[in-house]
């Protein structure tokens, strides 16, 4: 059964997530104030590779909810316990109850409402509460109460989004645009600037995201910083980078490549996406590669995880804005960390007629071949900065250490470089402004901590409002917003689809080997050249700019 972990919440150093529990939270008791805190360390956690959540609680007394975490959005919400769609169906994340909140207030009556590019929905009041991370308590933070949930996934949690407050729900269709929780921190002196970073780390183990800060035990070699490109040819409001070249590396060390100057793709990375979205020509080598078969049915190359290489590895390169050859972003993916095994809804493995089980590959073909969604499958082999303030992401390839080191980012063009000491990797400084902070809908909010902490644990079987679920139906197939596909085949949990016939040298036996990487590589130095970045944005950047503002969606 699927086990949603929780995000706690500790000041500047990794804190052990075993060990705290999960309870429901009564009124906070009061400990020192506190005016600021250089960078805030968290844990995140996934057990299938679906999606990632963090555990807060909102109201007074607080109420526990569950909510993803999600990078491709900006908006923070959770769900109302009134929803019709909990009355008969899941809300593994809990549900708010407002009126049980002593400091509760609505800001604005049905201005909450977002769309996913899934086809999820979620709509209601803009509220003001307490909202509490493990000990940071945070007063009069502006969020959604979503009444009316549509999950394409057929189960409904909250959402915390980290993306520019430009991009909120409210922005995008009624224009109402407030101060979201990344602005709320840095407005409430907690962190220098919209700044945060993110280690997944592999599927069953804990990652984290620092606010304010990196955490550099958790990457390996440099980090490469890459400016994002802007939208509309305006401002910088997404994290929009491009993709010029990616081989594969095979179990025999033949490399092929199968992105490069002619199919550059353009994107995004997206916590909130488990896979890899690319299109169909290149998807259809990918498997031709991989020794995958596509499964209409189902939606998936699928393949018998026991022979799948270990060693066969995807090589990326990730550019930004006028970044030229100079800076090109290495990362090295393998193929074992971009699979996920195949289960039906209760939890039984789907296997061959010899009982092997099947994995499905986390990339899936997209209708475009240029823009894309670089999500989890990608991110669990890197280390991320996303840098709001200076409109950029940095990428570095992670590394997994149970050993921390907080570094605080102030704020300023050179904040991360000076925070890491290594400025030249850092790319020339962003030319365009990034979207600037909310101001409409501003309240006067107050921080403080408190002894009863939010901790983390795997195990929960308390349900309803402000609790958490645990005993989750088993799902596959994560698209935008953690879009769970769940897989059935006429109740049988056999599949007969026919492997192809290719030998790996080694293979995946359930856990990955993690390989060194540098920017002095082989792969990495023999670069195509540059792509034309002005015709992207008069071509790409408009196209997909246009089709998201006509339908008000995020990813």
């Amino acid at each position: 059964m699927k086990s949603i972990a929780i995000l706690s919440l500790a000041s500047f150093a990794l804190v052990d997530s075993l060990e705290f529990a999960i309870r429901k939270q009564v009124r906070p008791q009061l400990s020192s104030r506190i005016s600021r805190r250089d960078a805030f360390d968290t844990s995140v956690f996934t057990d299938d590779g679906s999606a990632y959540y963090l555990n807060i609680s909102v109201g007074t007394p607080g109420q526990l909810q569950t909510i993803e975490l999600d990078t491709g959005s900006s908006d923070l919400f959770v769900t109302d316990s009134t929803a019709p769609f909990c009355r008969n169906n899941t809300c593994a994340g809990g549900t708010f109850d407002a009126s049980k909140s002593s400091t509760f207030q609505v800001v604005a009556p049905a201005a909450f409402n977002v769309s996913f590019a899934d086809g999820s929905t979620d709509s209601g009041d803009l509220i003001s509460d307490v909202v509490q991370i493990r000990d940071l308590v945070i007063t009069n933070v502006t969020l959604g109460l979503a009444h009316n949930v549509n999950p394409n996934t057929g189960i409904q949690t909250g959402l915390l989004g980290l993306g520019y407050s430009v991009n909120e729900g409210g922005a995008l269709n009624n224009g109402i645009q407030y101060p979201n929780f990344i602005e709320t921190l840095v407005t409430t002196g907690q962190i220098a600037s919209r700044l945060y970073s993110i280690f997944l780390s592999d599927i069953g183990q804990y990652g984290s995201i620092v606010f304010g800060g990196v955490d550099t035990q958790k990457f390996k070699g440099n980090l490469v910083t890459l400016n994002c490109f802007p939208s509309g040819g305006k401002n910088v409001r997404d994290f929009n980078l491009n993709m010029p070249n990616v081989t594969i590396v095979d179990a025999n060390g033949t490399v092929t490549q199968i992105v490069g100057k002619i199919n550059t793709q353009y994107g995004f990375f997206d916590s909130g996406t488990s896979a890899w979205y690319v299109g169909e020509v290149v998807f259809n080598r990918i498997i031709d590669l991989t020794g995958f078969v596509y499964s209409p049915n189902l939606g998936l190359a699928i393949r018998t995880c026991a022979d799948i290489s270990n060693t066969t590895a995807f090589n990326f390169q990730f550019g930004g804005w006028r970044g030229g050859n100079s800076t090109r972003a290495p990362l090295r993916v393998l193929l074992s960390q971009m699979i996920t095994p195949l289960v039906s809804v209760t939890g039984v493995p789907y296997t061959d007629s010899s009982g092997k089980q099947y994995c499905a590959l986390e990339v899936l073909p997209a209708k475009s071949d240029f823009n894309g969604v670089w999500g989890d499958s990608i991110m669990r082999a890197g280390y991320f900065v996303y840098d709001l303030d200076n409109g950029q992401v940095s990428v570095g390839q992670a590394r997994y250490s149970d050993q921390s080191n907080i570094v605080a980012v102030q704020a300023g063009p050179h904040g991360l470089a000076n925070a890491i000491n290594q400025p030249k990797y850092a790319q020339t400084a962003q030319t365009y402004p990034p979207a600037p902070f909310a101001t409409a809908f501003s309240r006067e909010a107050s921080v403080y901590t408190t002894n009863n902490t939010i901790g983390v644990a795997t195990v929960s079987t308390a349900t309803g409002s402000g609790s958490l679920r645990s005993s989750l139906p088993a799902y596959t197939n994560s698209t935008s917003r953690a879009t769970y596909t769940s897989v059935s085949s006429n109740g049988s949990s056999t599949l007969d689809y026919s492997d192809r016939s290719a030998t790996p040298s080694s293979t995946f036996s359930g856990t990955s080997t993690y390989e060194s990487i540098s920017t002095t590589d082989s792969w990495y130095s023999s670069a195509t050249p540059d792509v034309d970045e002005v015709s992207f944005l008069k071509a790409r950047v408009a196209e997909l700019q246009a089709k998201l503002d006509s339908c008000g969606c995020h990813y």
